[in-house]
C-alpha cells in the first residue's frame, strides 16, 4: 500500500473536470493513475462521485417547450410598442444590479463551500493523525498481512516478553518525564 500523500493543486483542480469528462486524454490517463495509486485521490474521487449523485437526485427545473418563441415575441412586442431600443436598454439596466447581486451571492456561496470543504478535510487529517494506527503506520505496513499476528500471538513467550519490554518503555519514559514548573506562584 502506498504512504497517504497530499494531492497537488495542479490534481485536485483536474478531479471534477476528470470526472466531467473535460480532460484530454493523456491528463486523463495521469489522473487514473494518481486515483489508482494513491489512497486521498481515490477517496476524493468518491467523494466527489457522492456528491454528483446527490445533485443529480435534485429536480430538474425545465423551461416549458415555448419559453424561447415567448420570451423573443415579448420582447419584439415591447421593442414594438415602446418604438425604441433605449427604453429596452433603459430596462436591461435596471436589472444590472440583480444580475450583479446574483453574481456575488453565488460567487460567496461556491467561496464558502470550497472553504468549508478545505476545514472538513484539514480536521479528517487531524482525526487520522490522532488515530493510534497512523502513528504506528509505518511499522503495520511492515506486519503485511493479519497471518503474521496471528502466529506472533501464538508464541506466548514472545508476547509476554514485548509486554515486559514495553512495560519497561513506559516505565523509563514516566522516570525522564520532568515535573511541570509551579506557575502559581504560590505553594
Amino acid at each position: 500500500m502506498a504512504p497517504l500523500s497530499r494531492l497537488t493543486s495542479d490534481v485536485r483542480s483536474n478531479l471534477v473536470a476528470y470526472l466531467d469528462g473535460e480532460l484530454d486524454e493523456e491528463t486523463m490517463e495521469r489522473i487514473d493513475q494518481t486515483v489508482a495509486s494513491n489512497e486521498v485521490a481515490r477517496r476524493e474521487i468518491e467523494r466527489l462521485s457522492r456528491v454528483y449523485d446527490l445533485l443529480d437526485e435534485l429536480p430538474q427545473e425545465r423551461p416549458s417547450p415555448d419559453f424561447t418563441n415567448t420570451a423573443i415575441s415579448a420582447i419584439q412586442d415591447e421593442v414594438a410598442d415602446e418604438g425604441s431600443i433605449g427604453l429596452l436598454q433603459d430596462r436591461v439596466n435596471r436589472f444590472k444590479p440583480l444580475a450583479i447581486a446574483a453574481a456575488f451571492a453565488f460567487a460567496v456561496t461556491m467561496a464558502g463551500t470550497l472553504l468549508g470543504a478545505a476545514a472538513f478535510r484539514e480536521a479528517e487529517i487531524r482525526r487520522l493523525k490522532a488515530l493510534p494506527a497512523a502513528e504506528q503506520f509505518a511499522t503495520l505496513r511492515a506486519v503485511g498481512d493479519s497471518e503474521f499476528l496471528r502466529r506472533l500471538a501464538s508464541e506466548q513467550r514472545l508476547v509476554e516478553r514485548i509486554q515486559r519490554a514495553g512495560d519497561e518503555t513506559a516505565r523509563d519514559s514516566d522516570a525522564n518525564a520532568s515535573p511541570m514548573p509551579n506557575r502559581g506562584g504560590g505553594s
